[in-house]
């Protein structure tokens, strides 16, 4: 088979060389890749599991309505900015790393300012909250929402991550991070 008239077998051709190198590395973030998604099914049906076991059909509204209302905070807290850091990654791999890097602490910065914003929010609301829902619900609201940081600027990392092609890395983290949530949820339910 040929890829722009350079063989991908490997054959003295130079260019062929190249080619194959390119398959190679594609073949290794294939599997890396779907290593990374299997893993985190499977930690992520025996965290659910847990939680399922752990709870009430009561406890298990409630979670389902903070995990919906997290969801929507996420996606403000990150509002989108993952995009602009793959922007500029063409500049970081063509030598302007030092713009690059001020662009990636810009758009962490800005997210970390949303996400305080977001906090602060609830809290300063969280009297008129506490009549939507309850003082326990809006506790964990404030809660859940101090506890998003960590998945934002984890979720940016993985972005950039898979945009360098770096699929071992962005698979370690991923693997680490469920079970990590597995081992967290199995303690606090105890």
């Amino acid at each position: 088979a040929t890829r722009g008239g350079a063989a991908l077998s490997g054959s003295s051709d130079p260019a062929g060389g190249a080619a194959t190198d390119q398959v190679r590395l594609l073949g290794g973030a294939l599997g890396w890749s779907v290593l990374a998604r299997v893993a985190r099914v499977v930690l992520g049906l025996l965290g659910s599991v847990l939680v399922v076991r752990g709870l009430g059909p009561h406890e298990y509204g409630v979670l389902a309505v903070i995990r919906n209302v997290l969801a929507f905070v996420l996606i403000v807290v990150s509002a989108g900015l993952t995009q602009a850091v793959l922007r500029y990654l063409h500049s970081w791999r063509t030598g302007e790393a030092t713009r690059f890097r001020r662009v990636l602490g810009s758009i962490l910065a800005v997210q970390v300012v949303l996400w305080a914003a977001a906090v602060g929010f609830l809290w300063l609301g969280r009297d008129l909250l506490t009549p939507l829902t309850s003082e326990t619900v809006a506790g964990l609201l404030i809660l859940g929402t101090a506890l998003l940081l960590p998945e934002v600027l984890a979720n940016t990392a993985s972005q950039v991550g898979n945009a360098l092609y770096d699929a071992r890395g962005v698979s370690y983290g991923v693997a680490v991070s469920t079970v990590a949530y597995v081992a967290l949820v199995a303690w606090l339910l105890e």
